[in-house]
């Protein structure tokens, strides 16, 4: 019998893994705020784009190229950082819930 040995601290060297887990935590924060919203219509279309989103990047997870500059790395960092600063404070579901996709995705792309 062949015996598997699985290793989940290697996994943290891969940069996959990651972004992987930064940007489900992002998506998770932002369907949680449109939740507490009660916008049933802002839910509903935020769940439908973060599905396709997510099953294009799938789609083409062979294709992308996960290497990055450190400036580029850190412009993306003080984005998400500055997202996660704002979701934190959050007093009023404005127009913040409507452009968060969008900062989410430039903070994961740079």
């Amino acid at each position: 019998m062949k015996s598997i040995h699985l290793t989940p601290v290697s996994n943290l060297k891969n940069a996959q893994f990651w972004l992987l887990a930064i940007g489900a935590g992002l998506i998770a924060i932002h369907i949680t705020l449109t939740w507490k919203s009660e916008n049933p219509s802002l839910l509903g279309s935020s769940l439908l784009f973060w599905i396709a989103v997510s099953s294009l990047i799938w789609d083409k997870r062979h294709n992308l190229n996960l290497e990055s500059g450190i400036l580029s790395s850190f412009l993306g960092l003080s984005i998400i950082a500055i997202l996660l600063l704002k979701s934190a404070s959050l007093t009023s579901f404005g127009g913040f819930l409507f452009l968060s996709p969008l900062i989410v995705a430039l903070g994961l792309a740079l």
